[in-house]
């Protein structure tokens, strides 16, 4: 009963979720964007919190941060630089627009993406994604649940409308599922990710996520 209970939270959630809100026009899904993913991630909260496990004791665990920072920021250094050349040949019209032509947005869009979007979102697809598959697949090794993770994280993304997006999340759920997985750290998972988002907007890729949910909330 309980693992069909599980069942039915991973396939509602993970898969039926996004591609409910495919149902809606894009500008409507975006506007939703960042509600939905208060709501959900507060529900896996207050699951968590009525389970005994060591999950909700990584939700306040920090140590990890510290001791393994150097590997978190010299794959950001590293994929950053690569990630700022494509920009600048791929779309050299959107390279650092907004930074440049919306400095005082773009300050905004950095302070509040980590709070209103990689917090819900690492919450939903990090945090209670790996305590509920845990359980639901003791025996499957830590790299395919990191693999399906990402598969999951990059489907999330449809709901932008365009293929880079989902593909861009993808690779990002690569990094942010083996980042918890090996720490298993919240607060470590939240900061890369955080970096990776910021970094994205600085360089003018917000519109690949339809402006981005956070920002299209300060361009309303």
């Amino acid at each position: 009963m309980k693992n069909s209970r599980n069942w039915l939270v991973l396939l509602g959630l993970y898969l039926g979720v996004p591609a409910g809100m495919l149902a809606l026009p894009v500008e409507l899904r975006v506007r939703l964007g960042i509600p939905v993913l208060l709501v959900i991630a507060a529900g896996c909260g207050f699951a968590m919190s009525r389970q005994k496990r060591q999950s909700r004791d990584e939700l306040r665990s920090g140590e990890t941060m510290i001791c393994q920072w150097r590997g978190v920021l010299l794959r950001f250094l590293i994929g950053g630089v690569v990630l700022a050349v494509v920009a600048k040949r791929c779309v050299p019209e959107w390279f650092l627009s907004l930074p440049m032509d919306h400095p005082r947005r773009w300050l905004a869009i950095c302070v509040l993406y980590p709070l209103l979007s990689v917090c819900p979102q690492e919450m939903i697809y990090r945090v209670f994604f790996f305590d509920l598959a845990s359980g639901m697949f003791p025996g499957l090794g830590k790299w395919w649940l990191v693999v399906v993770n990402a598969m999951l994280f990059g489907f999330a993304h449809v709901v932008f409308g365009n293929v880079w997006a989902p593909l861009m999340a993808m690779a990002g759920g690569v990094m942010f599922a083996s980042n918890y997985a090996s720490r298993r750290s919240f607060l470590c998972v939240v900061v890369e990710h955080a970096m990776w988002g910021d970094l994205i907007f600085t360089l003018g890729l917000g519109p690949v996520f339809a402006g981005g949910t956070v920002a299209h909330l300060l361009m309303r």
